[in-house]
């Protein structure tokens, strides 16, 4: 999938990087559980549950292993 959004990277990846703020700001996540680290680092754990195709998929585990500069 490619989107094309007309902001500045740096502002685009404080977004995207921002766990805490992801309910308010990513579609389709409507819930983020933090189970490790702080921020957005390597390391960094969480739980999100997405609503995808009006279903509501919990227990979906990620974590963050790279962190590419932006």
């Amino acid at each position: 999938m490619t989107k094309h959004v007309n902001a500045p990277i740096g502002a685009v990846w404080k977004v995207v990087t921002d766990l805490d703020g992801a309910v308010d700001t990513l579609a389709g996540v409507t819930h983020i559980e933090r189970l490790a680290g702080e921020g957005y680092a390597v390391g960094t754990r969480w739980r999100e549950t997405r609503k995808m195709m009006a279903k509501n998929l919990d227990n979906f585990a990620a974590k963050a292993e790279r962190i590419a500069s932006a």
